[in-house]
């Protein structure tokens, strides 16, 4: 009797740890192609965002950061890192082939993956269930924590951006430049 349980037990470990196995072998041969489609997805909401761009001024619409956003949102159960990691090389590439220096590069970066990562935190922090935005004031808190994410993104822009050496800010209205970053982000997440 006792040896009759221990042998169901391991038979219902060994199915676990088989089924796990083969979902886990399912995600990593799916993730080559899902690693493709989400650079090729951010690096061309990326170009879109620098081709709006005038000469050294802020883009007109950047909604690589609401794609990237969305990713990490829409599919938690895809490795986040993943995501991330062909963000960051996309955007990157998108910026060094159209001729901006690896400092702005850095700080254009840095910028987007802060008003992202803020976003995110906030709604961890306040519970938020962002899939319910058409009921309540779900849609009005979301609003107010992209506000606050976008706001800032807008700060780490106002101050990373200044150091690179292809400066699109000027350092004598800063403020001015945050609000237009700012207004700017919020309006790429709506």
């Amino acid at each position: 009797c006792y040896n009759a349980q221990i042998s169901k037990h391991l038979i219902c470990v060994t199915m676990l740890t088989v089924f796990s196995f083969k979902n886990l072998r399912a995600t990593f041969s799916q993730a080559p192609l899902q690693l493709i489609a989400i650079f090729l997805a951010v690096f061309l909401t990326g170009l879109i965002g620098i081709l709006s761009r005038p000469h050294e001024l802020l883009a007109f619409f950047w909604p690589a950061n609401a794609l990237i956003l969305a990713l990490l949102l829409r599919f938690p159960k895809f490795n986040p890192l993943y995501i991330l990691l062909a963000a960051i090389l996309a955007l990157a590439v998108a910026n060094i082939a159209t001729d901006n220096s690896p400092a702005l590069t850095t700080a254009l970066i840095s910028a987007d993956l802060t008003a992202i990562f803020s976003i995110l935190l906030l709604l961890r922090c306040f519970g938020l269930h962002y899939k319910q935005y058409n009921q309540g004031l779900t849609f009005f808190y979301l609003l107010i924590l992209i506000a606050l994410g976008s706001a800032v993104g807008a700060i780490t822009a106002v101050y990373a951006l200044p150091l690179s050496s292809q400066q699109f800010i000027d350092n004598n209205y800063l403020w001015y430049e945050f609000v237009l970053w700012w207004t700017g982000e919020m309006q790429n997440y709506v």
